[in-house]
């Protein structure tokens, strides 16, 4: 059955026959290429990646460990740029280019990096995953929920992330790409493509390849950490992993 069909057909069907159960087919699969593959710092516990002025720069999160490293070009080597508190469990990263943005797990703090000074706002939710799109930012607490804020971090909207009227929870780290936002779910091997008009998810991108190709990691070593580069390329890591790619998606 074409799409098309697929959605004509569906509602007239089920107002003929309100018990019947209809088999939603199955959301396409993003097809990918690994184009690079650069070491990474096993020592980080991967919160999110972002691209700063330039710079890649990473939020690694735990209590104790918790801290903001910066890449050389190349993504060859890393050094910190700043540790956080002992008490403070590092979370996702985005830039307007301007200022770079740490959320925190359970702190309700946001850090603020601009201009060689660091400041601190509340933040209402959990902190887990963020990113930045004209005039938008991003932002999940791992739940199936996408908080969208304006420039200033004041709410604007709140979006359902549904597959097929289902809700995808344990969102985390994200990134924006074509018009979408990719969510990497904590705990499994995928992104979910996210239309931002109504909070669907119109596709999944399976990463569990990367597993064959990354020696020495657990499954409790999870994806996170994703980057859009100026090509529409994406970066991508786990926790603790020793690699980061470069991938290039297709079909979108």
């Amino acid at each position: 059955m074409s799409i098309l069909l697929y959605l004509i057909t569906t509602p007239i069907l089920q107002w003929l026959w309100p018990n019947l159960q209809i088999e939603h087919p199955p959301l396409p699969t993003i097809h990918y290429e690994i184009l690079n593959i650069y070491p990474h710092n096993t020592e980080c516990f991967t919160q999110g990646l972002a691209l700063h002025q330039g710079s890649l720069y990473e939020s690694c999160g735990l209590y104790h460990q918790s801290k903001l490293i910066r890449y050389t070009p190349g993504f060859t080597t890393s050094q910190p740029i700043a540790h956080l508190p002992s008490s403070v469990f590092a979370e996702g990263i985005a830039s307007d280019q301007h200022t770079l943005y740490q959320l925190t797990w359970k702190n309700a703090v946001r850090y603020h990096y601009a201009n060689q000074q660091v400041r601190t706002h509340i933040h209402t939710t959990q902190g887990w995953g963020l990113t930045y799109q004209a005039p938008s930012f991003y932002a999940t607490d791992g739940s199936h929920l996408l908080y969208v804020y304006d420039s200033n971090f004041n709410l604007k909207q709140t979006l359902s992330v549904t597959d097929r009227n289902q809700p995808v929870a344990q969102l985390n780290d994200l990134t924006y790409v074509h018009g979408f936002v990719l969510a990497n779910i904590w705990y499994e091997d995928r992104l979910a493509l996210i239309n931002l008009e109504n909070g669907s998810v119109m596709a999944y991108v399976d990463l569990s390849f990367l597993r064959t190709v990354t020696p020495g990691i657990s499954q409790a070593d999870v994806v996170n950490g994703l980057c859009t580069l100026p090509d529409n390329t994406i970066l991508i890591t786990g926790k603790n992993w020793p690699n980061l790619f470069r991938i290039k998606l297709y079909g979108l």
